[in-house]
């Protein structure tokens, strides 16, 4: 019997090494210095036939209660940035995310769409992150599902004519994310 109880021992700190890489090599997008995560090129899906997606038919409610959707932003490119509060490489890009859509408004509309979050802990993360470009509630995850996301923070830019050129999950520093609005929407 002294061996299993050894083994047991032995496997205890292996399994939450495991669960720690784990944790720390997906998390909730991962928090690298650089953009590490999923890249989507929505010009080229994968499927050869070089079609783009169009941005989905969703509706929202900003956090001052009004209703938009997507549709709201037609003729201009947007930047629509979905996170949580529990999720710490989303609170660590939210003020890069301010510090580029106040240089590039009204070039570039920014929209942020909080996912899962209880609606005070949401508020309060964007005024301690200084976030000003409106901000939406995702309570049920619907809208995050319907645009294919598929890990924490994902920003996806969309084109003036309500095409998804661009998808990524990771978190974006400042130069980052100015790079892909340059290379993806031109700007």
């Amino acid at each position: 019997m002294g061996s299993a109880g050894g083994t047991r021992t032995f496997l205890r700190p292996l399994a939450a090494a495991l669960v720690v890489a784990l944790l720390a090599g997906v998390g909730c997008g991962g928090a690298a210095e650089a953009p590490t995560g999923e890249n989507i090129d929505a010009a080229d899906d994968g499927n050869g036939d070089g079609e783009r997606e169009r941005v989905p038919d969703v509706r929202f409610r900003y956090f001052d209660g009004t209703e938009g959707s997507p549709a709201d932003f037609a003729g201009t490119p947007v930047v629509i940035n979905f996170w949580a509060s529990w999720c710490p490489p989303c609170i660590t890009e939210m003020p890069a995310f301010e510090a580029v859509h106040r240089e590039l408004s009204p070039q570039v509309a920014f929209l942020g769409i909080n996912v899962g979050d209880e609606p005070g802990s949401a508020r309060e993360l964007a005024e301690r992150t200084g976030v000003t470009y409106p901000l939406a509630e995702d309570p049920d995850s619907g809208i995050f599902q319907a645009f294919g996301g598929f890990g924490m923070p994902t920003t996806v830019l969309v084109d003036p004519e309500g095409m998804i050129v661009h998808m990524i999950s990771s978190r974006l520093r400042a130069q980052d994310l100015r790079a892909l609005i340059a290379e993806h929407l031109g700007i």
